[in-house]
């Protein structure tokens, strides 16, 4: 990631409206997995958490000790309960943890399957996995806030990164569709479970936009094979429940 990037990242991080974004994402986790992370055996670990204020705001809401995964330890806000380290190679021996967070961590990864694999090896069987991350398929790319700007061919991307000041190159986003997800998850045995069936379905009051209120109210008219291609097609952003078996 080109320095200017990082100057763009570390402004949006540093701001108010990230604090708040965090603080409604946790309400949003919380709210939609409650009872799997309230049942989960520790340690968890929230892996690339970043500043670490989702992790904070998490464990507020959970009552759970949380444990942050970060490579960069200039970006944390807080040291407390915090591993500095490559989330690809974690100090953590095989089959030992209980749930791990991915939240907008795998799209950054240029082998985003060794990820996987290094969650699967350090779950326990039983163990979960939250994994969210946005969809290829949707126009609004949301780190650099520019829409389509990842279908465009990457020199052209680039131009456009620069023309908007926010960075030097369109880099260290990888956006995934749902097959490729399901496919790396199948690959290390662990079973997946769509989660926007349940937000939008059975949880739409913990929806934060009105307009995606109102698309859960349309959707229960919606034929139900439809209704699956918006949730693994059309959606802005996948929750996918992994679970080791």
């Amino acid at each position: 990631m080109s320095e200017t990037t990082k100057d763009y990242a570390a402004q949006y991080w540093e701001s108010e409206e990230y604090r708040e974004s965090r603080a409604n994402r946790a309400g949003i986790i919380w709210n939609l997995i409650e009872e799997e992370l309230s049942q989960a055996q520790a340690p968890i670990l929230d892996i690339g958490c970043g500043p670490g204020l989702l992790k904070v705001a998490l464990a507020e809401l959970s009552g759970r000790r949380i444990w942050g995964i970060e490579v960069d330890p200039s970006v944390a806000v807080t040291s407390e309960d915090m591993i500095f380290g490559n989330g690809l190679k974690l100090p953590i021996k095989s089959n030992s943890v209980g749930f791990v967070l991915l939240n907008h961590i795998i799209e950054h990864l240029e082998q985003p399957e060794q990820l996987i694999a290094e969650v699967a090896r350090v779950l326990r069987p039983g163990g979960i996995a939250y994994v969210t991350t946005p969809n290829y398929n949707w126009p609004w790319e949301v780190h650099y806030r520019v829409v389509g700007i990842h279908w465009l061919p990457k020199d052209i991307a680039d131009v456009v990164v620069r023309a908007m000041k926010r960075g030097q190159a369109f880099d260290n986003v990888r956006l995934l569709q749902y097959h490729h997800l399901i496919e790396m998850a199948k690959r290390e045995r662990l079973v997946p479970t769509n989660l926007l069936p349940r937000l939008f379905m059975e949880r739409p009051e913990i929806l934060r936009k009105a307009y995606w209120k109102m698309g859960a109210k349309v959707l229960r008219f919606v034929p139900k094979t439809l209704r699956n291609t918006f949730f693994t097609q059309c959606s802005p952003q996948f929750m996918i429940l992994l679970r080791k078996v």
